[in-house]
């Protein structure tokens, strides 16, 4: 009995000792973490940096045969057309190395929720059943982000979308939603939008360059505004609801524009336009381009029914033709004040009363200008002041009302020929051989049919 005691006295004395070293132990270590973290020092100039960076590590292009991804994710091509091969991808792979076709998809939602990034194209097209798409992850696209051919894709979202070479979408003509972070979102190429139902298209403020701007046959937007500085290729915007404005404050350099069914166009920094410009059919009032000051193409203002004022004031060079016709309510042709040169053809055809250049010296193709206002006075083009017209590609048309002069010149100025006609006489004349013509017909009925007709036909043309 005093045995079984004494074990029960050590026994007792061993656990007090444990713990009263656990104890003592507890309040003299370190706290301890994994070996490979360092403490972050938040007064660090590195940490504003990081804050700023994509929240994805993997840059696809370094990716290649050995790294520890599925083979599948380094295939060239994925083509898709069942939500059960697109699980089947999403499921192994967070980054595919090449492009990913979407096409004859079977399900009315495409989720691409898994993957982060694309190393090749993302196209989606001609899936008549899909009505929704979105990729809540998705950070970047390296090749082309096209939607193409979707005709009952009624929404967009893809808010973490930072980067696409070059977006196109094409024949989405219900597309009305998309959830993208315009304001950070970066493209470099290529930007076309055609025939969707957007309302906007708004705050592309990261991008400062492009080859290509084209929005056409949107039937319901009424606001295009970007901060576009430089379009390299083709900047072109047409076919819109007619209430589009279009604002582009600080787009500087363009290789070719064409504007057509707006009511508004806010160009103010456009200064040099490569190639040719072109507003036609538009709705809008006033066109202001002050600070534009070379035209390296052809320069066209045509059929523009509200246009009442113009602004080209810093423009003295226009290395093609220029051309301004049936601008309705437009009554002078005096808005290219410094305009020294113009290197192709000037066509002229409207109801203006007056045209006036105060600074060209040299027109190197021919000219033609037509104006139903009798006001309007051809002389200034047809007796120039030195003997020499500053028309010099062979002949000058000019009509006022029911005159017209014409010029025949040399290449160096030198007028040849002058020519004058009475439009009005000319017509008596021909209303005349007319009737004549119809009453030496046989028949005496036939000839009172023919007259009749003839008037009323000649009436109709010469109204």
């Amino acid at each position: 009995m005093n045995c079984i005691f004494r074990k029960g006295q050590l026994l007792a004395f061993a656990l007090v000792s444990l713990l009263a070293t656990q104890t003592m132990g507890a309040a003299i270590d370190l706290p301890r973490s994994p070996h490979n973290v360092k403490p972050f020092r938040s007064d660090q100039p590195d940490l504003q940096r990081r804050a700023n960076e994509p929240f994805f590590e993997i840059d696809v292009k370094t990716l290649n045969a050995n790294s520890p991804i599925s083979e599948l994710c380094k295939k060239n091509l994925h083509v898709i057309e069942s939500a059960q091969e697109l699980f089947q991808l999403q499921n192994q792979c967070e980054y595919i190395l090449g492009s990913l076709h979407i096409t004859n998809y079977d399900s009315n939602v495409l989720d691409l929720s898994s993957l982060r990034a694309i190393g090749g194209d993302l196209i989606v097209q001609d899936s008549p059943e899909l009505i929704r798409m979105q990729a809540s992850n998705l950070n970047k696209i390296e090749g082309l982000f096209q939607l193409q051919g979707l005709t009952s894709l009624v929404s967009v979202e893809i808010p973490t979308l930072k980067f696409c070479r070059s977006l196109e979408w094409k024949v989405v003509p219900i597309l009305n939603y998309v959830s993208m972070d315009a304001q950070n979102i970066e493209i470099v190429e290529d930007i076309i939008i055609s025939d969707t139902s957007l309302a906007n298209i708004e705050n592309f403020n990261k991008i400062q360059e492009i080859d290509t701007f084209n929005i056409n046959n949107n039937r319901f937007l009424e606001t295009i505004h970007s901060n576009i500085k430089t379009i390299r290729g083709q900047f072109s915007v047409h076919a819109n609801a007619k209430e589009l404005e279009l604002e582009m404050p600080y787009l500087r350099e363009v290789e070719n524009i064409t504007i057509r069914d707006t009511s508004l166009v806010y160009l103010p920094q456009l200064t040099n336009v490569k190639s040719s410009l072109e507003f036609i059919e538009n709705y809008f009032y006033e066109l202001n381009l002050n600070n534009l000051q070379k035209i390296g193409g052809t320069l066209g203002i045509i059929n523009n029914v509200n246009l009442m004022k113009i602004d080209l004031e810093n423009v003295t060079d226009i290395q093609g033709g220029l051309m301004i016709t049936d601008n309705e309510s437009l009554e002078e042709i005096n808005f290219l004040p410094n305009l020294k040169q113009i290197g192709g053809a000037i066509f002229f055809e409207g109801s203006f009363k007056d045209v006036m250049f105060d600074s060209l010296k040299l027109v190197k193709g021919s000219a033609f200008i037509k104006s139903s206002s009798n006001v309007l006075d051809c002389n200034k083009w047809t007796n120039p002041l030195n003997g020499r017209s500053i028309i010099r590609g062979g002949k000058f048309t000019c009509i006022s009302g029911k005159k017209e002069n014409t010029l025949n010149v040399k290449q160096d100025g030198t007028v040849l020929e002058k020519g004058f006609k009475d439009l009005t006489q000319e017509s008596e004349d021909s209303k005349r051989r007319l009737i004549s013509k119809l009453t030496n017909s046989t028949a005496p009925t036939m000839q009172l049919n023919f007259v009749l007709i003839g008037m009323c036909l000649l009436s109709m043309l010469l109204l």
